[in-house]
C-alpha cells in the first residue's frame, strides 16, 4: 500500500512538473487548454445502423456512459467515439441479437498529463424505434446508465450493471428490472413491472417513485433509500449504513425495512405485516389509527412512544389484524397517530 501511494504521489508531482514547464516555455492559456484536452484522440463520431428488428440487445463497455432513447425511425442507430486505444469488437451474433463489446488500455501519458475529455466523447448514444420490444443487458466499468424517456416506452427486461457510476431509468413499462452498482445511485421513476424490481449498490442511493412490480428486493452498504408511492406484494430494503424513508405504500404482502446505522421513516402505508429494524437510529412510523395493528415495539437504549405517551422500553398489544414490529438497539421508536 505504501508502495502504490509513493507511485501515485511521484506520477501526481510528475504532472505538475511537465504542466509547469509548458507554462514557463511560453504556453498561453488556451494553449494550456489545447495541451490538457484530449477529445482528438477519439477521431469522428461513429454511427452504425441496424435495420433489422432485434429483441435482445447487449453493451458491455468499459469506459463509456451509455444513454439509450428511442426514435420515430424504423431502424437502430448506435452512435460513439473510438479512442486511439479502444478496441470495439462485435461478437457473433445470434438471430435478432446484438452485442458490442468496448475495450480501452490504459492511457499512461493521459493519466499523468491530468488529460481531460468531454462527456459526449465518452458516451455510447442508441437510437431505439420505438416499437421494438428488446431485452436490455447494458453494462459499464466506468460510466452511467441513463433511459430517461419524456413518455412511457415498454421494453422486455432490463439488467443494468455499472461498477461507477449510476443508474437512471424513467417512463418505462418491463417485464423485470435489476440494477446493480458499486460506486453510484439507482434511480427507478414512474415504472410498471410485471415481475420484480432487484436493486443493489455499495455505496450510493436508491430511490424508486412511482413504481409498481410483483415484489422489491433493495439494498445498499452505505447509501439512502428512499420509497414513494409503490405498489406491489412484498417489499425488502436491507441497508447497512443509512436512512430509510418510505411513504405511499401499498402492498398486498410483508414490508421488511432493515438497517444497521440509520432512521427508518415510514408513513402512508398499507401492508399485511410490518417488520422495522435499525441497531443505532430512531424509527418513526406515522399510522391513521392505532386499532388496525397488534404492535411489538422494543428498544435497548432509548424509548418507545405511542401517541405521544411514554412506554419505556417495551410496547406489545394484540388487538389489531395487522403485525407491526419494530426493534431499535440505540434510538428511539415513535408510533405517531396523524390528526
Amino acid at each position: 500500500m505504501k508502495f502504490l501511494v509513493k507511485v501515485l504521489l511521484i506520477i501526481f508531482v510528475l504532472g505538475l512538473v511537465l504542466s509547469a514547464a509548458g507554462f514557463f516555455m511560453g504556453m498561453n492559456l488556451e494553449e494550456m487548454q489545447t495541451f490538457f484536452d484530449d477529445n482528438e484522440s477519439y477521431g469522428e463520431q461513429i454511427v452504425l445502423t441496424i435495420d433489422d428488428e432485434l429483441n435482445e440487445l447487449i453493451i458491455d463497455a468499459s469506459t463509456r456512459h451509455i444513454h439509450l432513447s428511442v426514435t420515430a425511425n424504423d431502424y437502430m442507430t448506435i452512435k460513439y467515439y473510438k479512442h486511439e486505444k479502444d478496441t470495439f469488437t462485435f461478437p457473433e451474433q445470434g438471430l435478432g441479437s446484438y452485442e458490442l463489446v468496448q475495450r480501452e488500455r490504459f492511457n499512461f501519458f493521459s493519466f499523468v498529463l491530468f488529460k481531460t475529455v468531454s462527456k459526449d466523447r465518452l458516451t455510447i448514444e442508441i437510437e431505439m424505434p420505438e416499437t421494438w420490444l428488446l431485452n436490455l443487458e447494458l453494462s459499464t466499468n466506468v460510466g452511467e446508465i441513463r433511459l430517461d424517456h419524456e413518455s412511457v416506452i415498454t421494453y422486455k427486461a432490463l439488467n443494468l450493471e455499472s461498477d461507477t457510476g449510476s443508474i437512471y431509468v424513467k417512463n418505462v413499462n418491463i417485464d423485470s428490472f435489476a440494477g446493480d452498482v458499486d460506486t453510484g445511485s439507482i434511480a427507478l421513476i414512474n415504472a410498471n413491472v410485471v415481475g420484480n424490481v432487484f436493486a443493489k449498490s455499495s455505496t450510493g442511493k436508491i430511490t424508486l417513485n412511482t413504481v409498481t412490480a410483483s415484489n422489491y428486493n433493495l439494498s445498499t452498504s452505505t447509501g439512502l433509500v428512499e420509497l414513494s408511492n409503490i405498489t406491489g406484494n412484498d417489499l425488502t430494503a436491507a441497508v447497512s449504513t443509512g436512512r430509510i424513508t418510505a411513504s405511499n405504500l401499498d402492498l398486498t404482502g410483508d414490508l421488511k425495512l432493515n438497517t444497521s446505522t440509520g432512521d427508518i421513516i415510514l408513513s402512508s402505508f398499507v401492508a399485511d405485516s410490518i417488520k422495522l429494524s435499525t441497531s443505532t437510529g430512531e424509527i418513526k412510523v406515522t399510522v391513521q389509527s392505532l386499532s388496525i395493528y397488534s404492535f411489538d415495539l422494543k428498544t435497548s437504549t432509548g424509548k418507545v412512544y405511542v401517541d405521544g405517551d411514554n412506554q419505556g422500553t417495551r410496547h406489545t398489544s394484540s388487538s389489531g389484524t395487522v403485525d407491526l414490529d419494530a426493534t431499535a438497539s440505540t434510538g428511539d421508536i415513535k408510533i405517531i397517530v396523524q390528526g
